[in-house]
């Protein structure tokens, strides 16, 4: 399997697992800010879990950033999108996988 194919593998796990995990917690829960925050902040734990994803996301997109700057990315808008709407669990395999689209020239 090429590099490619392994990145767009993670890429649809990546976005699978999360979201899969949300719309059963949000059928169970409903759509409440306030108990999502609740169960984010449950304890020192989840808190560090959420500290932890937050700055990964940060990092992850000063990432293609950078690549984006040094020609290695052609755009780095969707690893911001993907970042935001899913998670580092999307955002990164998705960086990878651009890297490698244009290194191989497509």
């Amino acid at each position: 399997m090429r590099l490619k194919q392994v990145y767009v593998c993670f890429c649809v796990l990546g976005t699978v697992i999360p979201y899969c995990l949300l719309i059963k917690w949000l059928l169970t829960n409903g759509i409440s800010p306030a108990k999502m925050g609740t169960a984010l902040a449950a304890n020192e734990l989840s808190l560090f879990f959420v500290a932890d994803v937050i700055l990964s996301a940060l990092i992850v997109m000063i990432f293609a950033s950078s690549e984006h700057r040094a020609g290695r990315v052609r755009a780095a808008w969707p690893v911001y999108v993907g970042t935001l709407l899913v998670g580092v669990s999307l955002g990164l395999p998705l960086t990878l996988y651009l890297r490698e689209v244009k290194r191989n020239g497509g």
